[in-house]
């Protein structure tokens, strides 16, 4: 499990891992159990191989890679998003931050963002600044909202109006909290 996640963080690895062909596509439906399986210690790790099979940088991507990882997220299971959403709702800070990885590492591809903004909890997820309680959780999810920002596709992929609220998101940094005012008023009796 760690090897193929060490062997899959280059764009050179990710091509010598497809190329063992249907026992690569096994391995990540593998991974795919994994993270949904006890004891956590192998969920982290599984999670940890997932995140850097599917991370590409931008310069890096090409059609060609772009699909290979879009691959591998499909075979993790026969709902993915549905997964990654159920880990970023767990407990344990350790799965949860794991989950944001993944997120984080496939932020930047437009296949991620179509599925992102397709999943029907997703963005609104994103946006909810309540589900975050930890300094790192939540600098987890704002770096995954700095990646959407700062994408050329993101636009036009959620549309305006929720890029908008990204930027908005963005500008009152991952600790932001709303501030509700009250005004005591004395009453005449």
């Amino acid at each position: 499990m760690d090897t193929v996640g060490l062997v899959g963080q280059t764009v050179a690895g990710k091509l010598v891992l497809n190329k063992q062909g249907k026992a690569m596509e096994d391995v990540v439906r593998e991974l795919g159990s994994a993270i949904l399986q006890p004891p956590t210690e192998m969920r982290v790790r599984a999670i940890s191989a997932v995140s850097y099979l599917l991370q590409i940088q931008t310069s890096e991507q090409t059609e060609d890679i772009l699909s290979l990882t879009e691959k591998w997220f499909k075979h993790l299971s026969s709902k993915p998003m549905d997964v990654i959403m159920s880990l970023c709702k767990q407990p344990f800070l350790e799965i949860r931050c794991g989950a944001f990885s993944i997120l984080q590492s496939i932020a930047n591809q437009t296949w991620a963002q179509r599925q992102f903004n397709e999943h029907p909890a997703f963005p609104e997820y994103l946006l909810d600044r309540s589900t975050e309680h930890e300094k790192i959780s939540k600098e987890m999810k704002y770096e995954i909202i700095q990646i959407l920002v700062d994408s050329s596709t993101t636009g036009e992929i959620f549309g305006r109006p929720y890029l908008l609220r990204l930027r908005e998101y963005l500008r009152e940094g991952p600790f932001y909290v709303r501030v509700q005012s009250e005004v005591a008023m004395e009453s005449s009796t």
